[in-house]
């Protein structure tokens, strides 16, 4: 087996590494935690950066069968960097290998390892009543994103291969909460759009996605990987389809009110019994 071969870089600020091979990818990625992802889970006794890196590697250490989207992005990213091990035929099997560092200011004591200093990806731990977890940009970089791609989801995440965001995580309850998301925001700070009915794809699911990552949490497909290898050749987000149609707009915007306000009730119900909390 021939060795990976390291994408060319003309600088170290890129937090995340590809190393592709014949029949693979390494991708290597590093975190930078706030201090509250050391917590221990109250009913795991694990600390949160461990599961949200759990549900990562569970997710994106895989192996796919190659598609002819996938054998052509692939092809496209190994000849615009200079690549000569060649891409994956269609019917192969591809192998994703997903490698997690964290921030060397924590690196020593709970990392994997630690590389030469690289730009790292922050993650916090945070509650919200209305916000989910999420990755977005800094305020700097909000809004004039949407000019670069025309895309409503740009406006919260001016993605850049230096510039991926940061992710927000909610403290789940439940290891099969906190893993599948933590594995779906890390889509996005791989360059993927949300493929479920969200309001800025006008409620609107991508069709055919009904197992993809970025629209159930459950497994990443072929086509998101081509996505991913497409975002790390141009340096720009890639979007699923998206359509508008006026009655499943109205509709969605109705349940989404609904569900805003019912969250809401839970929350000033919980501060009224608890004013503390």
């Amino acid at each position: 087996m021939r060795p990976c071969c390291p994408e060319p870089m003309k600088t170290n600020r890129e937090p995340v590494r590809f190393s592709t091979k014949r029949h693979g990818v390494t991708i290597e990625a590093t975190l930078r935690y706030s201090p509250s992802c050391f917590n221990a889970h109250a009913h795991y006794g694990v600390a949160y950066a461990d599961l949200i890196e759990s549900g990562i590697r569970r997710v994106w250490n895989t192996s796919l069968t190659v598609d002819e989207r996938l054998a052509l992005a692939v092809a496209r990213y190994c000849r615009e960097n200079g690549l000569s091990h060649g891409a994956p035929e269609p019917g192969e099997t591809y192998t994703v290998r997903m490698v997690l560092y964290r921030d060397t200011k924590h690196g020593m004591l709970y990392g994997d390892g630690v590389l030469p200093p690289v730009r790292s990806i922050p993650v916090r731990l945070a509650r919200s009543t209305l916000l989910p977890s999420r990755v977005g940009s800094p305020f700097w970089r909000r809004g004039w994103g949407i000019f670069r791609r025309f895309q409503l989801e740009s406006l919260g995440l001016n993605w850049s291969r230096r510039a991926r965001g940061r992710m927000t995580m909610a403290p789940y309850r439940h290891i099969w909460q906190i893993e599948p998301v933590a594995a779906h925001e890390f889509g996005h700070l791989m360059g993927l759009g949300d493929a479920y009915g969200a309001i800025y794809r006008y409620y609107s699911a991508a069709p055919g996605t009904d197992n993809y990552l970025m629209r159930s949490n459950r497994a990443l497909s072929s086509e998101e990987l081509a996505m991913v290898f497409d975002a790390q050749r141009e340096n720009r987000m890639q979007f699923f389809p998206k359509r508008f149609e006026r009655a499943q707009f109205k509709a969605g915007f109705q349940k989404e009110i609904a569900r805003l306000k019912k969250q809401l009730d839970e929350a000033e119900k919980k501060r009224s019994k608890d004013p503390s909390a």
